[in-house]
């Protein structure tokens, strides 16, 4: 797949805590309770049908930004702020591309661009996306960061959704991908924030240590950023400075 960046989306930065909350409450979405009656009344129809059995696309909300820059949490954050049931989270991190032995090899030694777009599946991506959004049941692969592998015959099952949340880093970087998405937010970290959260989180839970990350991210992580990514803010609806105060206002 060729993607390319995109033109004639208005960059919008007022950090208006309310039009998060505004944006996802225009789309009508059943209570709770109206769900728990679409199951008795409609032999357990999903809660993602209207009551009168025609099925409601999902609002998709795309989250994009660097490394470590907090995409998962504020994901996380939405999902609190806005109580609607059946909400779902697409990483684009479970489309990494099965790495041949060769480029198997490199990442072994710290030479394979995870960084780059075309380390990710993005056709795989998107058409995961575009089933989701008709109500299709999906397998999304599960890929394990510390042997660098797509994990085989292992995936999530995922069967439906009111809200799905892409986050990732090239989650603006394909016009199609873009396309599918009805609200996009930017997370904007300081660079050296996202690089001290990046060397915590795998020393921690990926097994690296100092010296490779800092190489992975002064030869890969950073280029792709300015390259790739960085621009990318003007096509957000909403910027999201990151910061704990205004997670607070999310």
């Amino acid at each position: 797949m060729s993607c390319t960046n995109h033109d004639g989306v208005n960059y919008w930065n007022d950090n208006k805590s309310d039009y998060l909350e505004e944006s996802l409450e225009s789309v009508d979405f059943e209570s709770p309770k109206q769900q728990d009656d679409i199951f008795d009344n409609y032999s357990g129809r999903p809660p993602w049908y209207d009551s009168s059995g025609k099925m409601k696309e999902p609002y998709v909300v795309g989250l994009c930004g660097g490394s470590a820059s907090g995409k998962t949490t504020v994901a996380r954050k939405i999902i609190e702020r806005i109580k609607v049931p059946w909400v779902v989270i697409l990483s684009l991190d479970s489309f990494y591309k099965v790495l041949t032995k060769e480029q198997h090899e490199a990442a072994n030694k710290m030479e394979y661009d995870f960084d780059s777009p075309n380390a990710i599946d993005l056709d795989l991506a998107i058409e995961t996306l575009k089933k989701m959004k008709t109500g299709k049941t999906v397998k999304i692969p599960n890929y394990d960061f510390t042997t660098h592998t797509r994990l085989e015959n292992n995936f999530t099952i995922v069967y439906g959704a009111n809200v799905i949340l892409v986050e990732g880093l090239m989650t603006f970087y394909c016009k199609e991908f873009y396309d599918l998405m009805d609200l996009k937010i930017f997370v904007d970290t300081d660079s050296d924030l996202r690089l001290c959260r990046r060397v915590m989180r795998d020393m921690e839970q990926r097994g690296r240590d100092l010296s490779s990350i800092i190489l992975q991210y002064s030869r890969f992580v950073k280029p792709n950023f300015d390259k790739h990514i960085s621009q990318t803010i003007n096509l957000a609806d909403i910027v999201i400075p990151w910061s704990y105060r205004q997670l607070l206002y999310i």
